[in-house]
């Protein structure tokens, strides 16, 4: 699959398709077989695709995996911190 840049992807979540802004993503937390899309809006998109899917579609540059569990944006995040196994933009 080719990265995306500045384009959109089409979720299909709990509620239905949905197109996101791949810069509107702020980062993805996977919870078993649940993928949650943060968005910058503070608005979670739920969907059973895999962290690995969203590494490969995701921009390199853009988006990192820092965690098992998780995909950071990366032009929205400053630092992290870990807090009782999990972490938080701060």
């Amino acid at each position: 699959m080719e990265p995306l840049a500045n384009q959109r992807i089409v979720i299909k979540g709990t509620k239905g398709f949905r197109q996101v802004e791949v810069q509107a993503i702020s980062h993805i937390f996977c919870e078993d077989y649940v993928c949650i899309l943060h968005l910058i809006s503070n608005e979670p998109v739920t969907c059973s695709k895999s962290l690995r899917y969203f590494e490969q579609i995701l921009p390199i540059g853009m988006f990192c995996r820092i965690h098992q569990n998780a995909i950071v944006n990366l032009s929205r995040w400053k630092r992290c911190v870990a807090q009782a196994a999990t972490a938080w933009p701060s």
